[in-house]
């Protein structure tokens, strides 16, 4: 299954409403998110730019925000809303272990 099949009728909800990190990490910088990144790290680092030129500057940030407002935003398409939904899919796995006191 392709990623617009998968999330096609969520584009326009807030990715916190299919995808659910703690409030605790809201405030954490997207950056956190290369601790997740396993290959292509210049992608990665590419995509992240890409969200802090759009001013995405905390998980907080990306949370809110809907895959269609992701994907009308300067250098960011289709392949950027992949990486960036496998990458707080991959955070959440890492936080269900790590949970805060």
């Amino acid at each position: 299954m392709s990623f617009i099949s998968r999330w096609s009728e969520r584009l326009d909800a807030p990715i916190e409403s299919y995808i659910h990190i703690d409030q605790f990490y809201y405030n954490q910088s997207i950056h956190v998110l290369r601790l997740e990144a396993g290959q292509n790290v210049r992608s990665i680092s590419r995509i992240l730019n890409a969200l802090q030129d759009n001013d995405y500057l905390t998980i907080g940030d990306l949370m809110h925000a809907s895959l269609e407002e992701l994907g009308s935003k300067r250098n960011f398409g289709t392949n950027g809303q992949a990486i960036v939904v496998e990458l707080l899919e991959a955070l959440v796995s890492r936080l269900d272990i790590i949970k805060p006191i």
